[in-house]
């Protein structure tokens, strides 16, 4: 039973959003429940329908609840820290799916993001600084739903300068997470602008997010060089999600004359394009092209980032950079809420941007991932060329490999599994899973330190020599 105090001084939406993440966390209310209708539920507490609103709103923004349009509220699967060894896990997941994540010998997949490289001892005394400064304030001027504004200009001058991106801090969106950026992007678009072009193939983690969202998605080719921008002319879209630094998962990376045409696309449609510019330090061979979002004088291009490829998962690194006319927007709809990001975690990044470290940390993680990516392909080619073609991939942080007479590359990933070797297939990367080829799959080096990439590559190796006798 929830109870509201009106005499506190904390608003009583934040009260309700308090208790009802306290519940979320704690598993009160499991994976899948059904929050209690907004009219109901105001009812119920006898506070105002703006309230029960408020409070939705802020866990949907964090990721504790989705919406399904006439349905109502679910909770999301929640991740909790449990026991001294402080391991991640479901907390609606099997015994069985928790030994078997204890008997993964080494996670080629794309789900972990290593910190080798990481200067955790200096991030620590930002976070301390910042604490500490904190401490002694009676509270916190710049903190808006956008987040701070020193941090917001940071970013700012960090990216005009790295990407080319043309902005000013009003238009910096800082986010937990590019999930929670994409949120935003689909409630301040147009109501309009709902049958997007995605790449196919292309991240199915951001199909499924805007599906949900109500995006009609519309799967766009992709090309030796990136999403075929000539297909578009025949399609119906009006809006577009494109990874032209990375194109996931092929690597390639969009030309400059493509990038033209694809600018041109959106000012004579008066389509908007999401420019998710995700690994872009990792380009290897060449200096990297200018982002879209830089090309782009018609204000159609919605430039998304972040830069937990360089630091860490754990920390909350995510931005978005709106064209003006959808600042607006967001200002009018998220006029009342906070940044999800704490105020010291958003200090410390801003200093920790102000001083040159990021700049030293993107060049140091992208001279390890080339020594990785490198040292991969290398033993490939001496190794394995009887039993897979390693593709080119220009970019990125993975390799795609082609497995020799194998018609179920599906299958070969989970008996690896079994074997206590994560790699990931990638046919749920093509919407249309049937042209999907049934031999490819994806090793990723992110969460493998340098120093064991040799012996896992043999260990992956015999393994998988292993399963493709058994004829994947």
């Amino acid at each position: 039973m929830i109870k509201l105090d009106k005499n506190k001084r904390v608003p009583l939406y934040e009260q309700l959003y308090r208790e009802l993440r306290k519940n979320i966390i704690s598993g009160t209310y499991e994976k899948d429940y059904r929050l209690k209708p907004i009219r109901v539920f105001a009812k119920e507490l006898s506070v105002s329908i703006n309230t029960v609103n408020r409070a939705y709103q802020q866990l949907l923004e964090e990721g504790y609840i989705t919406s399904s349009q006439g349905s109502g509220f679910y909770v999301e699967e929640m991740f909790t820290i449990k026991g001294d060894k402080k391991t991640l896990y479901k907390q609606n997941g099997t015994a069985e799916e928790s030994r078997k994540a204890a008997d993964v010998r080494f996670d080629f997949s794309r789900k972990k993001l290593g910190a080798e490289s990481f200067p955790w001892g200096k991030w620590l005394r930002y976070v301390q600084n910042a604490i500490v400064d904190l401490a002694y304030k009676d509270s916190i001027k710049d903190g808006t739903s956008k987040g701070s504004r020193k941090l917001r200009q940071a970013i700012a001058d960090y990216i005009r300068g790295t990407r080319g991106v043309k902005c000013t801090a009003d238009q910096v969106i800082v986010c937990p997470t590019t999930e929670h950026a994409m949120e935003i992007i689909t409630h301040v678009l147009p109501a309009d602008k709902r049958k997007l072009g995605m790449e196919e193939p292309g991240s199915v983690k951001m199909r499924q997010l805007f599906s949900s969202r109500g995006m009609e998605i519309q799967p766009v080719p992709v090309t030796n060089h990136g999403i075929d921008v000539n297909a578009l002319e025949h399609m119906d879209c009006d809006c577009l999600y494109v990874t032209p630094s990375f194109q996931f998962p092929t690597g390639v990376q969009l030309p400059l004359v493509k990038r033209l045409q694809l600018i041109e696309w959106c000012r004579r449609r008066g389509a908007y394009c999401i420019e998710n510019d995700y690994e872009n330090e990792f380009l290897l061979g060449s200096e990297p092209v200018m982002s879209l979002q830089s090309l782009d004088s018609n204000e159609r291009v919605i430039f998304v980032s972040t830069f937990s490829t360089v630091l860490s998962q754990e920390i909350k690194s995510a931005f978005l950079v709106l064209p003006l006319p959808l600042v607006k927007v967001y200002e009018e709809k998220y006029k009342y809420y906070r940044s999800a990001i704490s105020d010291y975690e958003q200090k410390a990044l801003t200093a920790f941007i102000k001083d040159g470290q990021l700049e030293r940390q993107s060049r140091k993680a992208a001279v390890l991932n080339r020594r990785k990516k490198e040292f991969f392909f290398r033993y490939a080619e001496e190794n394995m060329t009887d039993i897979a073609a390693c593709l080119p991939c220009e970019s990125g942080s993975h390799y795609l490999l082609g497995l020799y007479d194998c018609v179920d590359a599906d299958g070969v990933v989970r008996r690896l599994a079994d074997r206590g070797i994560i790699i990931a297939s990638v046919t749920e990367c093509w919407q249309d899973r049937e042209s999907a080829p049934r031999n490819l799959v994806m090793l990723s080096f992110n969460s493998i330190r340098e120093n064991e990439l040799e012996k896992a590559c043999r260990y992956m190796e015999t393994e998988l020599r292993s399963v493709l006798r058994r004829k994947g």
